[in-house]
């Protein structure tokens, strides 16, 4: 575990969990876990091959913030987790997230447009081209909400990956009050995973960044229920 409070210059800076936060951290993911198994989780065939096929062909992962609840329980579910790295912001808030995804045996890469985007991008990149699947919230880590920034498209077109969009759809949920609406499913509700994959190949023939975004974009909405509401 990495020291607790801030490191870097102001600018870019990365936070990180104090000793109290993270037995805190701790209690909180055991009640997740009991919360996560009582859920009734349905996976389509389709999403359930891309998901076999994401640990012999890695790519890049794109989720919807607000939909984060059990993604990591799906990963790990399909032994994805030592295989994967994760974009999170080098916020204080990021600080939670790097700590569970850290929990989950994910690595986590710190950074946000706002702070250390370059130096995540690059880390992101050198990570991918070792072979690691790359988890990102696309919308994240301000919004808007279902809004995708470049840096998905940019880091697909980079590395010529495979990109795999995953949406998780609840039956019956709460919204939080916060930037993202974020979702809660009810215990012993029943959760859908739909997943589509863009190839490298789409990718690549879309005109710029810009419209390479906007078809990722639309594409995952397409997957999530009430991206419209």
């Amino acid at each position: 575990m990495k020291k607790a409070g801030a490191s870097g210059d102001k600018q870019g800076a990365i936070y990180y969990l104090r000793l109290w936060q993270m037995l805190l951290l701790r209690a909180l993911v055991g009640l997740i876990s009991v919360w996560t198994y009582s859920l009734r989780v349905i996976i389509s065939p389709e999403s359930h091959r891309y998901l076999k096929e994401l640990k012999k062909q890695p790519g890049i992962v794109l989720l919807w913030h607000n939909r984060l609840f059990i993604s990591l329980y799906i990963m790990r579910r399909y032994e994805l987790s030592g295989h994967t790295a994760a974009l999170v912001s080098a916020s204080e808030d990021g600080a939670w997230m790097g700590a569970i995804l850290e929990l989950f045996g994910l690595e986590p890469v710190r950074g946000s447009r706002n702070r250390r985007g370059r130096e995540a991008l690059r880390e992101l990149v050198a990570t991918r081209r070792a072979g690691k699947s790359i988890f990102i919230t696309p919308d994240g880590s301000k919004g808007p909400v279902y809004v995708m920034k470049p840096g998905a498209a940019l880091l697909a077109r980079q590395t010529d990956s495979v990109v795999y969009l995953l949406s998780i759809n609840f039956s019956r949920f709460w919204r939080l009050r916060t930037w993202d609406r974020f979702i809660l499913p009810h215990p012993f509700s029943k959760v859908e995973i739909q997943m589509e994959a863009i190839t490298p190949e789409v990718m690549a023939a879309t005109d710029g960044i810009k419209a390479a975004t906007k078809l990722l974009e639309q594409s995952l909405n397409n997957l999530t229920e009430d991206s419209g509401q």
